[in-house]
């Protein structure tokens, strides 16, 4: 008996697996980012001399910013059982609609942590300071892994035809 035969069932992972999977895979990044930078609290505190002046920015952690970071982080996190068991129609929808939110966000921060949105002086200043910091090279990495991911979640989840269940 030949047990090798290559049937589609047999080799091929259902969109709800494969969207499942990959959401698993995003979480595993964003966590891997998040704890790096806690390794190294340097990463989240940047410092650079513009006409003899020292300017210092830190991101504040309160309880607020926290559950606001978990409510964002839990949309991924919900959505690995939630598209193997939701339905095709909603499952479709919200893979699409968290996976943009999701590249949204991350996109976002990348921008406002490259400081895409200084203006004057000090965005060049800005920019080489955190393109050539060592502390910042692992969150761009992350960031560019994440977003790919969820780019293709959202590939996946638009081209899944209900014939595919």
């Amino acid at each position: 008996m030949n047990n090798n035969s290559n049937t589609p069932n047999d080799s091929v992972l259902s969109a709800k697996q494969k969207l499942s999977f990959l959401w698993i895979f995003a979480v595993a990044n964003y966590i891997f980012c998040d704890f790096s930078t806690l390794l190294n609290p340097e990463s989240l505190t940047f410092q650079w001399r513009s006409t003899g002046v020292y300017w210092k920015d830190h991101m504040e952690v309160n309880p607020s910013r926290i559950l606001s970071f978990a409510i964002v982080m839990q949309l991924p996190i919900m959505m690995i059982p939630l598209s193997v068991f939701l339905p095709y129609k909603s499952n479709r929808i919200a893979n699409i609609t968290i996976g943009l939110l999701m590249t949204i966000t991350i996109g976002l921060l990348m921008t406002i942590f490259l400081g895409l949105i200084q203006f004057g002086e000090l965005f060049f200043i800005y920019i080489f300071k955190v393109l050539f910091n060592a502390n910042a090279l692992h969150f761009i990495f992350f960031s560019i892994i994440e977003i790919a991911t969820t780019l293709a979640i959202i590939w996946i989840a638009f081209n899944w035809s209900e014939r595919e269940m």
